[in-house]
């Protein structure tokens, strides 16, 4: 509240009821901590509406809402500043939002990265049915967010709901959860310790109901879309049978371990846990969270649990535990690469043009000895858009995924036998010019403009490299001047962004140009377009 200090009391306390409705509304939807709830609030003068911003990744959501005090419905004025400021927020208009929001761009870029969805609510203490007229405004926003995926949701919640808000709110300290164990074993006493096997129907109602107050602070980080958890979901998706094999389980420290019974059964047990943490496997709890989203079947699948009484433990075994099973190296599928012998080739090749090609994991690039350097995952990029606009969506979308099998497409695709090291050289150099020149058209642009360039940076340097492969550029020649190329196309750099806007606001009007760019069906016939539309000017 110290923003507000030069209102008098009474505008203080409205201000001070309107933050805490905003907070309660994030604490009840989002299922976070009241501590986590209050510190989202962005209420200020010049926020746009946005009162309060949550974001949970153990749900892939972020919480968006505008808090209205006053017993009366929302008014469609307050309903279009809001949408104005919901539509700043997707098209990451900083500028036009306010201070606090502002100072969160990181952490909400970050999460918006991955696919979100975005949960916009209007929370107000009014009794009656929202206005007809501002639900009209509400509908319009979702129709356009929306027409290129299932990306924003509104919602209206008044007295009532809030009635109910507040008593979710009231629980919302570490949660209480009765595991059923299908097999179980203890080093000392139950009440100490447990391992077991769970089965992840059972784990995924757990995420499902407590969310991000399930994961301990310390890895709440590792809920963000990884290479690891992309291959959960496609264990999950394709033979949930194995996850149990691949899968090396979750870590809970709770409070406290107890049974109905004083004997436990060594099969089929419950185990009430009080007030538990995850403390690892944040990633496989959010693969089966998803799983259960999307209504996959997760009766076969199996998972490993250990759980940790806090009890005769320090005050500190907790954030122990979290450090020391969160500090062991992860194999991801880059670290795959390496076992390809043709990469090695590769990197030698381009040592002896004083080039360095980095493509094993901790590798250091050294500028000051080599001429040109760069790793696996900027080559990677490069050789997608070189390749084609399908596989440079795809890398924009998934990277992981380009090296999950090292004996098939699409990793074959961009590495094939034959692929010369001039012509990944190369590619990695045009693209990094592209990029910086494409990039550059946008200081010309509105705000939202610039977003659709940003976000269509792999599409268009992929046509580019259509467009100089036409042209009879020859990738393989390792004396090729490729900036000095793509330097002189200036212009046509330039019409190339002017088109991919104009046509991006004609396919997707107000939607969100982030989804849009990595929809791999709808962005193969919109650069069909692009392609078109860019030949006919004549470039």
């Amino acid at each position: 509240m110290s923003d507000s200090q030069h209102h008098n009391e009474e505008e203080q306390a409205k201000i001070r009821t309107s933050r805490a409705l905003a907070a309660l509304t994030i604490a009840a939807n989002a299922q976070i901590s009241v501590e986590d709830a209050c510190a989202s609030v962005v209420d200020e003068s010049g926020d746009e509406g946005l009162d309060a911003i949550g974001i949970t990744l153990a749900r892939g959501e972020i919480y968006v809402v505008q808090a209205k005090a006053s017993s009366g419905s929302p008014s469609p004025t307050e309903v279009l500043k809001f949408n104005q400021g919901i539509r700043y927020l997707l098209d990451w208009d900083w500028d036009s939002l306010g201070g606090k929001t502002q100072k969160r761009r990181g952490e909400i870029e970050a999460a918006s990265e991955d696919d979100v969805k975005v949960i916009a609510i209007f929370s107000h203490f009014g009794a009656q049915k929202t206005d007809e007229a501002a639900t009209k405004l509400s509908d319009k926003l979702l129709s356009e967010v929306n027409s290129s995926g299932n990306i924003l949701d509104f919602q209206y919640q008044g007295l009532r709901e809030n009635h109910d808000n507040r008593n979710i709110a009231s629980g919302l300290g570490l949660p209480d959860y009765d595991l059923v164990f299908e097999r179980w074993i203890t080093m000392n006493d139950y009440r100490s310790e447990i391992m077991g096997v769970v089965t992840g129907d059972q784990l995924a109602r757990m995420v499902d109901s407590f969310n991000e107050r399930l994961f301990d602070k310390n890895i709440r980080a590792v809920l963000k879309a990884t290479d690891t958890n992309k291959i959960l979901d496609a264990t999950l998706e394709r033979s949930p049978q194995d996850f149990w094999y691949y899968n090396n389980g979750i870590t809970i420290v709770s409070n406290s371990i107890s049974c109905a019974r004083t004997s436990p059964r060594t099969a089929d047990e419950t185990f009430k846990l009080q007030g538990l943490s995850v403390v690892n496997g944040a990633q496989t709890c959010g693969a089966l969270g998803r799983a259960l989203r999307e209504n996959a079947p997760l009766e076969d699948v199996r998972v490993t649990v250990r759980v940790m009484s806090k009890e005769g433990h320090s005050e500190d075994f907790t954030k122990k535990v979290t450090r020391y099973t969160n500090t062991q190296n992860q194999v991801t599928n880059r670290e795959f690469v390496s076992l390809d012998p043709y990469q090695q080739e590769l990197s030698e090749s381009l040592l002896s043009e004083q080039i360095q090609y980095s493509f094993r994991t901790g590798q250091t690039l050294d500028y000051d000895e080599h001429a040109f350097a760069f790793d696996l995952e900027e080559a990677t990029r490069a050789l997608a858009c070189l390749t084609g606009v399908d596989n440079a969506t795809r890398a924009k979308r998934e990277i992981g995924r380009m090296w999950s099998d090292i004996t098939a497409n699409p990793y074959r695709e961009l590495f094939p036998r034959n692929l010369h090291p001039a012509t990944m050289y190369n590619a990695v150099q045009f693209r990094r010019v592209f990029d910086e020149r494409y990039m550059a058209s946008s200081r010309w642009m509105d705000t939202r403009s610039g977003g659709i360039i940003k976000n269509s940076t792999y599409m268009a340097c992929a046509l580019f490299m259509q467009k100089a492969r036409n042209e009879k550029l020859d990738f393989s020649d390792i004396d090729l001047d490729v900036e000095s190329w793509v330097s002189s196309k200036g212009a046509d750099i330039y019409g190339l962004a002017a088109i991919v806007v104009e046509l991006h606001e004609n396919e997707n009007p107000g939607g969100f140009p982030m989804s849009f760019f990595k929809n791999r069906q709808k962005i193969e016939e919109f650069a069909r377009k692009v392609r078109t539309r860019f030949q006919e000017t004549g470039s």
